[in-house]
């Protein structure tokens, strides 16, 4: 099996680049400890999540991106899924402040809030 370096994740033989990370693929994951990852943004689709990404390690922070597919029909999970993006938990204040500064300077749109409904 290959392995994509970046999301971890697991493809078959002959495959040769990962489609979300766009990285080659290697034969094993290293076997040292990673620290644990935590969420800090859900993106709506991958380009969001590629924006958001794109800011977070242009401040040298570690990032994965999970997706979460609700979608029987998996050849359109990648440009509609949602996608967690994922930083180690020492740098989670680090990089939501990073993202904060995003939305303030317009890079990102601002957060939804939550949808309420009164009756």
């Amino acid at each position: 099996m290959a392995y994509c370096p970046n999301c971890k994740y697991e493809y078959v033989e002959g495959i040769k680049t990962c489609p979300d990370c766009e990285v080659e693929l290697v034969e094993e994951l290293p076997t040292e400890e990673i620290e644990d990852m935590v969420p800090v943004y859900i993106a709506e689709d991958h380009n969001e999540a590629i924006i958001v990404r794109s800011i977070l390690e242009e401040a040298g922070i570690p990032v994965r991106e999970r997706a979460d597919i609700d979608t029987d029909l998996d050849i359109f999970a990648g440009p509609i899924a949602e996608e967690a993006i994922m930083v180690p938990v020492s740098r989670k204040e680090e990089a939501e402040k990073i993202l904060e500064e995003a939305r303030a300077s317009g890079q990102l749109l601002p957060e939804s809030d939550e949808e309420t409904t009164e009756e």
